[in-house]
């Protein structure tokens, strides 16, 4: 089974409190650490941006792509995916911040 963990500059954007994880990847934390050191550790301490799809065909002259975006992380300018303008960027910080009720 495949871990599909994002590696990023060497570290797996991973973090865990307790036992290692399966995979052998990620940081390991304190049971107590805050939400936003496990973010950091984790290497999730980056945003998602929105850039318009353009396109070349020639090399010399550009066109936009209608209602297309490039979705891409704000640390390493790499491409995520193409989405539509109906889309609405989640920041892993907010999707890290749940709570259980």
């Amino acid at each position: 089974m495949a871990h599909l963990i994002e590696i990023t500059n060497g570290k797996a954007e991973i973090a865990y409190a307790g036992k290692t994880p399966w995979h052998g990847l990620g940081q390991q934390l304190t049971e107590n650490a805050s939400i936003d050191v496990w973010r950091k550790e984790a290497g999730l301490n980056w945003d998602a941006k929105l850039a318009p799809v353009i396109y070349t065909t020639d090399g010399q002259n550009y066109s936009e792509m209608p209602n297309q975006n490039v979705i891409y992380r704000s640390d390493t300018n790499t491409p995520l995916g193409v989405v539509t303008n109906r889309y609405k960027v989640h920041q892993p910080a907010e999707i890290l911040d749940f709570q259980v009720h």
